[in-house]
């Protein structure tokens, strides 16, 4: 018994990082090819980097947690470009529900796709197709708090991802880490392609790197 619960916590140790890699991944480099796609959100956010005194060549997180357009950015990042792409199905329980007016019988299997979702133009703006970190800046706390709710991309209620912070602790970490520490420039932005399967699989992102002297 005790052999089998020793295998079972190496079993979902291993479960907790694996489910994770391929999500914060494409959350990772979304915001990576945006920030370097836009050189106007490039130059904004290494100014706020550079300005904040953070230790090098590892930012703690403490120290850029709460850094408005890096915060800006990982949102932005998050809701353009969801690692999954396909509804996320619920079953309607007993009795039914009333949606936007319709009424679905129990047993229904309804679902919202993350992609479609966090475009909503009247929750995220006529331009929510495009890339803009400043829609983030915009609101005040509780209309910020608001955007983040609406958005599908780590799911929502009770089957909301467990992951979720740790995912956005290691899209914070990298990227300060990175645009502190090197300088990158993309080379050809047309070349990032996206295919929906069960990951929103992106390929064609190609930069040089160089480590800062």
């Amino acid at each position: 018994m005790e052999r089998r619960a020793q295998r079972a916590v190496t079993a979902w140790t291993f479960s907790n990082v694996i489910a994770g890699s391929d999500s914060v991944g494409t959350v990772m480099r979304t915001t990576l090819f945006n920030i370097l796609a836009h050189p106007h959100t490039l130059e904004k956010l290494c100014n706020e980097l550079n300005s904040a005194n953070l230790s090098r060549p590892y930012p703690a997180y403490s120290e850029v947690r709460d850094l408005p357009y890096l915060e800006a950015c990982v949102q932005e990042g998050i809701r353009m470009h969801p690692p999954f792409a396909l509804p996320f199905e619920r079953i309607v329980p007993e009795g039914g529900v009333i949606v936007l007016g319709c009424y679905l019988p129990a047993g229904t299997v309804v679902g919202g796709n993350p992609y479609v979702v966090n475009r909503h133009k009247q929750t995220f703006g006529r331009d929510a197709e495009y890339w803009r970190p400043e829609r983030w800046l915009e609101q005040n706390s509780s209309d910020k708090k608001k955007l983040e709710q609406s958005m599908l991309t780590f799911g929502a209620g009770r089957r909301i991802c467990l992951g979720k912070h740790i995912g956005i602790l290691e899209v914070k970490k990298l990227i300060p880490f990175l645009f502190l520490n090197y300088d990158m420039h993309i080379i050809n932005p047309k070349a990032f392609t996206v295919e929906n399967s069960w990951f929103f699989k992106q390929s064609g992102f190609y930069a040089t790197i160089e480590k800062r002297s």
